[in-house]
């Protein structure tokens, strides 16, 4: 985990996706999420391979991005410092987690907010 120095948090976002944590997402340590739609529109070109990861305390998270393809349909796999994210922050099977975007999608940074 990274702690920016400016201690700044982002509260608007060019996009937002509300996702609903299931128990994969925890336990094997990888968010997975369908490609197309928010992420294509909010992350970074499907050749990058890391982004970061900005929490709602401003703490920076950097997490591996690994494209696969279930049943003919492309998911973006994000690891790295994701399952230490998880444990920080309390998050469990369940909770809604809002992620969002500004409007530089090609920045490599990905904010996460914790709903509920």
């Amino acid at each position: 985990m990274i702690t920016p120095s400016d201690r700044s948090v982002v509260m608007r976002f060019y996009r937002t996706f509300i996702h609903i944590l299931i128990a994969s997402d925890i336990d094997f340590g990888y968010l997975v999420i369908a490609w197309f739609g928010f992420s294509e529109d909010a992350l970074m070109l499907k050749t990058a391979n890391w982004l970061s990861s900005i929490d709602h305390y401003g703490s920076i998270w950097r997490c591996e991005m690994v494209f696969i393809m279930v049943d003919n349909t492309l998911f973006c796999s994000i690891g790295g410092d994701w399952k230490s994210f998880c444990e920080a922050r309390n998050l469990v099977k369940g909770h809604a987690i809002k992620l969002g975007a500004t409007e530089n999608t090609t920045s490599g940074i990905l904010h996460i907010r914790h709903v509920s």
